[in-house]
């Protein structure tokens, strides 16, 4: 039976190589994804509580989260476009739209 920090390394490595080949969004997204379900959900098993084995690639996520990251054109950048000083920091990672406040930091 494998341990929890080897199914969250196998994971790692997952992402590593999503991030790698498709860029680092669509790596992000799905690394989101997948430990979103894995916290999020209490699975039992025989009355006791077992953690997904999130060290199997899960393709229906990855098939989502890589056509959610093409569609908002991400596929390109190897680093984080939307964090501060990237080419993305006014936009929202998570609705594509302008953030409220991109406009008065222009501004300094």
């Amino acid at each position: 039976m494998a341990t929890i920090a080897g199914c969250i390394q196998a994971h790692q490595d997952k992402v590593d190589k999503i991030m790698r080949v498709d860029g680092f969004c669509a790596g992000f997204r799905y690394n989101l994804a997948v430990r979103a379900n894995a916290f999020q959900c209490k699975m039992l098993q025989d009355k006791t509580a077992i953690f997904p084995d999130i060290s199997k690639y899960q393709k229906k996520v990855g098939t989502s989260t890589f056509a959610e990251a093409q569609a908002r054109n991400d596929l390109s950048f190897q680093d984080n476009p939307y964090a501060l000083g990237g080419p993305r920091e006014h936009i929202n990672p998570f609705s594509g739209e302008e953030k409220p406040n991109a406009q008065k930091k222009q501004g300094w």
